[in-house]
């Protein structure tokens, strides 16, 4: 989901800017067999049934720092191991649903409740959200990268 969300963001372009990274592709013949990035963010993500190792290490941009890895949790340790980051030793599912089970939320659907994009007035709030994010995930942001980041979300409409 990152992997594509980023690269349609940014294209394969890495100058640091948010949404770019550095990406590595493993190919058997024609077709794409693993592929990694290395994003500015720092974090590697990947999508490696195998030779993830391999991909890992060569989408490693030199002097960016490597905050964490996402990915199929099969895949992560020999990423992990390759990269000199622990294995991981839990399985986070936040982002796995059976479509079949999506509902929406019955507030929402009564109309009791809105959904909509924060006004610029929340944004403030909004970083406050994203820095408990970053430190409760490990990814060890600060309030200024939160702030940036909450700034560009909502200056691209998201």
């Amino acid at each position: 989901m990152f992997l594509r969300a980023n690269a349609r963001a940014a294209g394969f372009v890495d100058a640091g800017q948010p949404f770019q990274a550095t990406y590595a592709a493993a190919f058997e013949g024609p077709r794409i067999v693993a592929v990694a990035a290395h994003c500015w963010s720092g974090i590697l993500l990947v999508q490696a049934p195998e030779r993830g190792a391999e991909v890992a290490r060569a989408a490693l941009c030199p002097g960016r720092a490597l905050k964490g890895v996402a990915g199929p949790y099969g895949q992560l340790a020999p990423v992990c191991e390759a990269v000199g980051l622990p294995a991981p030793v839990e399985r986070d599912t936040l982002f796995s649903l059976s479509l079949d089970r999506l509902r929406v939320p019955e507030m929402l659907a009564r109309g009791e409740v809105i959904c909509r994009r924060p006004r610029a007035d929340e944004l403030a709030l909004c970083a406050e959200w994203r820095e408990q994010y970053l430190a409760e995930t490990g990814l060890k942001g600060d309030r200024d990268e939160a702030e940036k980041s909450v700034a560009l979300w909502h200056e691209r409409g998201l």
